[in-house]
């Protein structure tokens, strides 16, 4: 999982490292921050009709919360079911709901992943497929 990867898993899977919490872990897979983004310099499209993992590495075992919201953090949803992580790595699979622009965090007990930007459209087709390496 290195940082500004991106793989495909039959849909579009990002890593973004970030620190939290004043912890950084080795190759770049950041504390409950390293949340899973596109690694694009623009702000990464995605499609209402794709199913994408995000994923994050954690410093422990408590339950993980991805949530989507508006850019300015007002109608946040969850995106997926809250999930406890497996061997320091939390992932859920999300579909888009909300179209515009959006912002990905992840949250495990009072700490946040620093938010990731993303736009949401409609459809599928090459939004769901990674074009970034």
């Amino acid at each position: 999982m290195g940082s500004a990867h991106a793989h495909a898993i039959r849909a579009r899977r990002f890593v973004v490292s970030t620190v939290l919490c004043g912890v950084t872990l080795a190759s770049g897979a950041g504390v409950a921050n390293a949340m899973v983004v596109p690694a694009s310099s623009t702000t990464p499209l995605f499609g209402t009709d794709c199913v994408y993992r995000l994923e994050v590495a954690v410093p422990d075992a408590q339950q993980v919360t991805f949530i989507e919201s508006d850019v300015d953090g007002e109608r946040p949803v969850e995106a997926g079911t809250p999930v406890l992580p497996h061997h320091g790595v939390a992932s859920v699979r999300w579909t888009p709901t909300l179209r515009g622009d959006r912002i990905l965090v992840a949250q495990q007990g009072a700490a946040r992943s620093v938010p990731v930007p993303v736009a949401v459209r409609d459809g599928g087709g090459a939004l769901c497929r990674s074009t970034v390496g």
